[in-house]
């Protein structure tokens, strides 16, 4: 399925919609007609970030989601936002939180119980 590539916006759009499944860069690149170097630069120069970093970025606010409102394992809600490795998903958590998933829920339910 190739479809015709409208802007930085749809593929936003699309990666906000799909980030569950496989969003590697040549993926993408197959389902919005492009050659994955090209789509990676186009993103890149368009935005100031790299196209992986907004797939993470993305999937690690939803896991933010599922750390406050389930009590899934890391490993689960790891899988649940598109990614196979666990360990990788808690590297990842980590670089753009400052601490490990299990500690972000720690955190939150602690602040949460000191508001009420």
């Amino acid at each position: 399925m190739t479809r015709a590539f409208c802007g930085i916006q749809e593929l936003q759009e699309y990666i906000r919609l799909h980030y569950k499944e496989d969003l590697s860069i040549p993926k993408l690149a197959e389902i919005f007609g492009y050659n994955a170097n090209y789509l990676s630069t186009l993103y890149k120069k368009a935005t100031g970030e790299p196209l992986v970093q907004f797939i993470n970025k993305t999937r690690i606010a939803a896991a933010k989601t599922l750390l406050f409102d389930t009590k899934d394992s890391i490993s689960a809600i790891a899988s649940s936002v598109g990614f196979n490795d666990s360990k990788y998903f808690i590297r990842i958590f980590r670089k753009f939180t400052g601490v490990t998933p299990a500690i972000y829920r720690t955190a939150f339910f602690r602040k949460h119980i000191n508001m009420e």
